[in-house]
């Protein structure tokens, strides 16, 4: 058993829930469903680190999904959004969803993970921007989000310490927070009123 991982990964699953339940309820189904895949990777990995082995397998197919679906389509998602002032049309999320889904299978794309999650915070550079004028409060979520996504994948990492944490547990409480403010952001860019926080 792995507490402290256990404990990061349940706070990533919680955070990541919250944030898929409040985009589902913004009408958001394409953004709520990658969210709650986040959610799911989360959950699985508390559960593995708490000592239940037969999950091993299952959490990092989870998280594999998480980061070369999940992510770069949500990414996506508040790129469009932001460029139509409106969700995203279903074929807008269906085709780049699909065609992640073909590249999840090919067995050389882990080389790739770290190129697919910069082309997702691109993407989502690119929404921050574009809202620079119209939405600050936007804008500002979308780039402590991007900083948080950047930080944990490009100089955290998930192997190793910094000081007495360990390094995947610092990923997590990143991931963590940055979550709920990429959803809190897309609500904002549809024009949906943002949720209380409690």
């Amino acid at each position: 058993m792995q507490i402290s991982t256990v404990f990061s990964d349940a706070t990533l699953a919680l955070a990541s829930s919250w944030s898929a339940w409040q985009l589902w309820r913004g009408r958001q189904t394409g953004a709520a469903l990658c969210m709650a895949l986040i959610a799911l990777a989360a959950t699985l990995g508390a559960l593995r680190f708490a000592g239940v082995s037969a999950l091993v397998e299952s959490h990092e197919q989870a998280s594999r999904i998480a980061a070369l679906l999940a992510f770069p389509l949500f990414c996506w998602i508040l790129w469009r959004t932001q460029h139509r002032h409106a969700a995203p049309r279903p074929w807008e999320i269906i085709a780049p969803a699909f065609l992640l889904c073909l590249l999840a299978l090919w067995s050389g794309v882990d080389r790739y993970a770290t190129l697919i999650g910069a082309a997702g915070l691109a993407a989502a550079l690119v929404a921050a921007l574009a809202s620079l004028r119209s939405d600050r409060i936007a804008f500002l979520m979308i780039a402590w989000a991007i900083a948080l996504y950047a930080a944990a994948g490009l100089w955290i990492g998930s192997v190793g310490h910094i000081g007495p944490m360990l390094r995947v547990d610092v990923y997590h409480y990143l991931l963590a927070a940055a979550n709920p403010l990429l959803a809190l952001a897309l609500l904002r860019l549809t024009q949906h009123a943002i949720p209380a926080l409690h």
